[in-house]
């Protein structure tokens, strides 16, 4: 999985009043040079003042000053007009940054599953992310994380989760590896022909990052044509 990571940047907040200037909000995913996306359910509460936001991209160890990141403002955000934050249908935003990014062997846009792509259940997946490492966990971790997860049906999901789960939504883990707070709006990229495909945008699962219980993802193939309406025009 050497190259997995190339599309993982992290949203920040600068926020002027405090000494303590940068809180990283979400993990999102570079789609092109000059967009991203992230899940909504991290924006529900927040209230912004007197902060500036920012995409920080090439970064791999968030203590290290050596990386060669790409700090770039935030032009635009676009929410999703049907994101509901009872069911959390709809769980993207779009993110257009003020300047293109300079695309290198470090940063990389990932590519977009299909509208009428497949994903069957069972098929290995991975999914990063600075989040906990445990639910209970006193911070998140320095390093870039990686796990690798089956994906499940929406069938057997549903048995974990019941009617919470819509078709707008995939489900991959419950074996021992999961999303955690801190990774919402990540990726979870499966191979398709030889490429890594963004599948899913991390949303939602256990309060406690329970291993046995699958991780919930907003499904890429039901958002794609929004995605692209979008893009185009914007």
């Amino acid at each position: 999985h050497k190259y997995i990571y190339i599309y993982i940047c992290v949203y920040v907040i600068v926020n002027e009043n405090t000494t303590n200037r940068v809180r990283v909000i979400a993990v999102n995913t570079m789609t092109f040079e000059k967009y991203v996306k992230v899940g909504l359910y991290n924006f529900d509460y927040l209230i912004f003042y007197r902060t500036s936001h920012h995409v920080i991209l090439g970064e791999h160890d968030r203590s290290s000053n050596a990386e060669a990141i790409q700090t770039i403002s935030v032009g635009k955000s676009i929410k999703h007009p049907n994101y509901n934050s009872f069911t959390i249908n709809n769980d993207i935003l779009l993110i257009k940054l003020a300047t293109p990014a300079q695309l290198n062997t470090h940063v990389s846009p990932v590519c977009l599953a299909e509208t009428s792509d497949n994903f069957p259940g069972g098929m290995k997946c991975v999914t990063s992310g600075w989040g906990l490492t445990r639910y209970n966990a006193p911070d998140t971790p320095a390093l870039l994380q990686q796990a690798a997860l089956p994906l499940l049906t929406n069938d057997d999901c549903k048995r974990f989760w019941g009617t919470n789960i819509t078709d707008l939504m995939i489900c991959a883990g419950a074996s021992g590896a999961s999303s955690c707070m801190g990774d919402s709006g990540g990726p979870l990229v499966c191979e398709k022909n030889g490429v890594w495909t963004l599948v899913g945008i991390v949303s939602w699962g256990s309060s406690t990052c329970s291993t046995s219980s699958p991780g919930v993802y907003a499904r890429v193939t039901k958002l794609r044509a929004w995605v692209d309406q979008t893009i185009a025009a914007n």
